[in-house]
């Protein structure tokens, strides 16, 4: 939970930072279709009953998003989060497909909060490739929050977002030991460029 009170807290610095440096901005206008991607800093965790944790485990991580303005203040869409690292010779790699909305204070605001539910997929790639030894599973994912559009240009925005994404991914099957309720919890703060 204290990495999480961080990325709010960072979250939250950079949205107060963007907002004062916004107000000779350009407009906002949220119409018709829009897309944006981005990376930064990911931190993923992840626990099981039965296996050893992964602690917040720091690397890159990034994000794609794309969908329609449904009015001034929302926005819908799907996004894709994603983090990998390579861990004492074991290629890790979390994903989350999400259906989401963004919600604006204002219509004259960049400022959103964001939510939505989805697929989760986790899996874990050994360097010896035996492939007995790879393991992935799937299951239930959600996501959820905050950044700011600080408009660069009439369509085009940069976007700092402090994001939380959370995988139940049920059981994770290793050559013939199954391993129970496994989840994957990634904290991710990243800048990304959104075309309106």
């Amino acid at each position: 939970m204290r990495a999480l009170a961080r990325v709010l807290a960072v979250g939250a610095a950079l949205t107060i930072c963007a907002t004062e440096t916004g107000l000779a901005q350009r407009p906002q206008k949220r119409q018709g279709f829009w897309i944006g991607a981005g990376f930064g800093y990911g931190s993923l965790a992840r626990t099981c009953d039965a296996c050893q944790n992964l602690p917040g485990e720091p690397g890159l991580s990034g994000f794609l998003k794309l969908g329609v303005t449904a009015a001034p203040q929302l926005l819908m869409g799907v996004e894709a989060n994603g983090w990998r690292k390579n861990i004492q010779g074991t290629t890790v790699t979390a994903v989350n497909a999400s259906v989401v909305s963004y919600l604006y204070l204002k219509p004259t605001s960049g400022f959103f909060f964001k939510g939505g539910f989805g697929i989760s997929w986790y899996r874990e790639d050994p360097a010896l490739k035996d492939p007995s030894d790879t393991v992935s599973t799937t299951g239930f994912g959600i996501t959820a929050g905050l950044g700011y559009d600080l408009r660069v240009g009439d369509n085009i925005s940069l976007t700092p977002v402090g994001n939380f994404v959370f995988g139940s991914l049920g059981n994770l099957r290793l050559r013939r030991q199954l391993i129970p309720n496994v989840q994957a919890t990634l904290l991710q703060l990243g800048l990304g460029v959104t075309f309106h």
